[in-house]
């Protein structure tokens, strides 16, 4: 008989992109049930044979959420969530062998969004909250090592129940001969060299650094063109970042593109020449291991990234190849640098490239991420024979 898993998550942004990808794998050899979040609710089963129970966006959806998988407890036999109030209210209404994927740190997350103050009672309540959801789970997933050692370490979570499992890709769906040119002509940027920021609009996701960057890079590559993408008309960041953008006299530099369906993401990184990741700590919190990352490298792009988290972890990780590479965080002058090399050396951006998407297709395979998270699931089922 098939095992039956039930997973809590949304499809937006990075951790979305991860828990459709890994839900569709994992439908493969399970029953894959999915709460996840939309702008109508609806039930189905998709062609990937997964009952999707999609809820609209609103308020206590996490409390909405946890009431479909308690109506639906009898049809799975592991519940999967992705956030740790998710795991704290379904340790108590649920009562499931429950696994919990720990894609960044909730509370420091909260201080860097300006929602708490640090060491104030609301931190010290949500730190708490965090650190009983790890202990109520009874295996936790963190996506990469910085999140583990937070998990082990700080949080003093027995390292027997904590796996490290990064983040992965469907590397197939960036594997395609995209058009590099659809993009380029929709904003006519045909003959302009492509710098490509794909991520949301928040100070973590250090925006600003790579458009400080620019005047730099314009005085050597004139050509040079910034496409930012992500953050919708109502992003809070964006009004000062395009303030800035008029400030440094880079409005005909650089084109701002509201978030895009996942599927059109390929072919704006088939338009790109080089990809941006200029993350930076906020509050003590680090980018783990970006998706953004991993789907420039599997599109065969050179990545720039900063030398953070888990970015210095994958792009460090490879010394006899170089994958991508790393620039000092939150500094514009050396990621400048960085994209102007890769300018300059168009032989070295290829070779960069070609070595990031042989290693995303060698590590970072979809199918290994898999494993691992199925002898999660049986050291789970294990526990509760």
């Amino acid at each position: 008989m098939k095992k039956r898993v039930c997973i809590i998550g949304s499809f937006n942004g990075g951790p979305g992109a991860y828990v459709k990808a890994l839900s569709k794998e994992l439908a493969k050899t399970m029953d894959v049930y999915i709460i996840t979040f939309g702008h109508e609710k609806q039930e189905y089963t998709d062609e990937y044979c997964r009952k999707i129970f999609m809820l609209k966006i609103g308020r206590f959806k996490s409390f909405r959420a946890l009431w479909v998988a308690w109506k639906i407890r009898r049809k799975y036999d592991i519940l999967h969530v992705n956030h740790v109030i998710l795991a704290n209210l379904a340790h108590f209404f649920i009562r499931k062998p429950l696994v919990l994927t720990v894609h960044g740190y909730n509370t420091y997350e909260a201080v860097s969004r300006g929602k708490i103050k640090e060491n104030s009672v609301s931190f010290r309540l949500m730190l708490r909250a965090e650190k009983k959801a790890m202990e109520r789970a009874d295996a936790v997933i963190a996506v990469d090592e910085g999140r583990h050692n937070y998990i082990t370490k700080k949080m003093n979570i027995n390292s027997k129940k904590v796996f490290h499992i990064g983040n992965a890709i469907d590397s197939s769906i960036f594997l395609f001969d995209f058009d590099r040119y659809k993009v380029r002509k929709y904003y006519n940027l045909i003959n302009k060299k492509i710098i490509l920021y794909l991520k949301g609009l928040n100070i973590y996701n250090g925006p600003d650094v790579i458009i400080r960057a620019m005047p730099q890079i314009l005085k050597k590559h004139p050509d040079a063109h910034l496409l930012m993408v992500g953050g919708g008309p109502m992003n809070p960041m964006k009004k000062s970042l395009m303030e800035m953008v008029r400030e440094l006299n880079l409005v005909e530099h650089i084109t701002f593109v509201d978030s895009i369906p996942h599927e059109k993401v390929p072919m704006y990184y088939a338009s790109a020449d080089v990809v941006v990741v200029p993350s930076k700590r906020v509050s003590g919190v680090e980018e783990a291991t970006s998706l953004t990352m991993q789907e420039g490298m599997a599109s065969g792009k050179p990545v720039v990234a900063s030398n953070i988290g888990g970015l210095k972890e994958v792009i460090g990780s490879k010394k006899e190849k170089k994958i991508g590479i790393l620039f000092e965080e939150n500094n514009p002058k050396d990621l400048a640098n960085k994209i102007i090399f890769l300018f300059d050396h168009p032989e070295v951006a290829r070779e960069i490239g070609e070595n990031a998407r042989d290693y995303i297709l060698k590590e970072r395979t979809l199918e290994d991420n898999v494993k691992k998270v199925l002898e999660v699931y049986n050291f789970v089922f294990e526990k509760y024979r």
